[in-house]
């Protein structure tokens, strides 16, 4: 909400990122909330001259961006997976979520939760698929300002490839992050339809997800969820 009054009142500048210690009405995708409590680094960061107003590619492009943060501080690539299409997880446990939403005819807020050093009591009652989990609780501990530094740093270095290269680009190195490609997956498509089973093929140009079930035919999602990973 502070981003965005500054957009009103034009203060805000490209690249300006406002961080949070907590936040009391957490968003993530879809009508979904993010549990926000102190341990974790919550922030909104503008972008400018957004080339083809689909705020999905940064979603991908923050979700490289993540990786390679978590990575420089200690992670294990064994242990990190890029869940389609906005979330970061370690040893299948939630760690971080991404939204992206356009402001203005030429500006998208990025907006990025990562859970630092979230005590596990916070956790108790939630439920999720992924149970979420932080960094420090896989020996990956960091403080919230070198984090966010350094995060801030990735993400705006590869909107500037992004901005001169394209999608394509962002879309290579997520694939190289995912840790998913070639499992065997449980997929929501809609709440009155069957899961769909299928092997994780990748994305295509879009953002989109890609999924061969056990017949072998192809199947590209735009809307879905990860259930389960049953590889």
């Amino acid at each position: 909400m502070e981003l965005k009054r500054r957009l009103a009142d034009g203060t805000a500048t490209h690249g300006v990122a406002i961080i949070a210690a907590s936040q009391t009405a957490g968003r993530g995708r879809g009508d979904h909330l993010w549990h926000s409590p102190p341990g974790g680094l919550y922030f909104s960061l503008l972008l400018n001259s957004f080339p083809n107003r689909r705020p999905t590619d940064l979603v991908f492009l923050a979700g490289v961006a993540l990786a390679e943060t978590a990575l420089h501080f200690g992670a294990r690539p064994q242990d990190l997976i890029l869940k389609w299409p906005n979330d970061l997880l370690l040893k299948r446990h939630k760690v971080a979520g991404i939204l992206a939403e356009l402001e203005g005819p030429e500006s998208v807020i990025l907006g990025v939760g990562v859970n630092l050093s979230t005590p596990k009591t916070e956790w108790k009652g939630l439920s999720a698929k992924f149970p979420a989990a932080s960094l420090a609780d896989f020996g990956v501990p960091t403080e919230t300002r070198t984090f966010g530094a350094e995060l801030h740093r990735r993400v705006m270095g590869h909107y500037g490839i992004y901005q001169a290269k394209g999608f394509e680009e962002v879309r290579r190195l997520w694939l190289k992050h995912c840790g998913l490609v070639g499992q065997k997956l449980e997929v929501a498509t809609d709440e009155a339809a069957p899961p769909l089973t299928g092997i994780f093929i990748g994305i295509d140009p879009v953002g989109s997800l890609m999924l061969r079930d056990h017949s072998g035919k192809d199947h590209t999602l735009n809307s879905a969820e990860i259930l389960c990973c049953l590889s």
